[in-house]
């Protein structure tokens, strides 16, 4: 019995890090005559046994044995009762898209429908033309309620190298920045 017990315990140790039992159930181990140790290996890891100790092997699981012969027909059973009605069934796949049917009659026109409630009011846009120089802020004529969006084009004067920069732009006029002084300017302002 202690040599099975050491067996197990060491069987339980190793199996953690190596291969036991190996890739074809076969278990390998080392046996001490002298001691009656025993200790479960695995031949990739630690090679041989040592010197004084024997190898052996077994499988972790016992040959199939023969096929037994067929026994002989039993008699016949009794009729068992009548089973419990089965659970319904799971519901089956969809079937396959039939063919197109006959085209209908026309149906009767419907009834007008109810009117639409009025929609929200436009918004409404101003537009301003003129022309200005760079030599001081350009003054629009009229007020916006809000900061148009002003596009300058030069017509004469100070040959710019760049397009001119419109800034400050307010309700009421804007500056043209980067500009000679006596650069003129055509313009359009368009906001609400």
């Amino acid at each position: 019995m202690i040599p099975l017990v050491v067996a197990l315990l060491v069987l339980g140790a190793v199996a953690a890090s190596a291969s036991i039992p190996g890739a074809d159930g076969t278990i390998h181990g080392c046996y001490q005559i002298s001691t009656g140790s025993l200790r479960v290996i695995d031949p990739a890891h630690e090679g041989s046994c040592p010197p004084g100790w024997h190898a052996i092997s077994w499988n972790a699981q016992g040959r199939v044995g023969p096929k037994g012969p067929k026994g002989a027909k039993g008699p016949r059973g009794l009729r068992g009762e009548k089973g419990l009605r089965g659970l319904k069934g799971l519901r089956g796949p969809q079937g396959p898209k039939g063919d197109p049917g006959d085209k209908g009659n026309p149906g009767a026109p419907g009834s007008p429908g109810p009117s639409g409630s009025p929609g929200p009011p436009g918004i409404s846009r101003e537009i301003d033309t003129g022309t200005c120089d760079a030599s001081a802020p350009c003054t629009f004529n009229f007020t916006f309620s809000s900061a148009p969006t002003v596009v300058v084009n030069e017509i004469s004067g100070g040959a710019l190298t760049a397009p001119a920069v419109v800034e400050d732009v307010t309700t009421t006029g804007f500056d043209i920045a980067s500009s000679p002084s006596n650069a003129t300017f055509s313009y359009v302002a368009i906001g609400s």
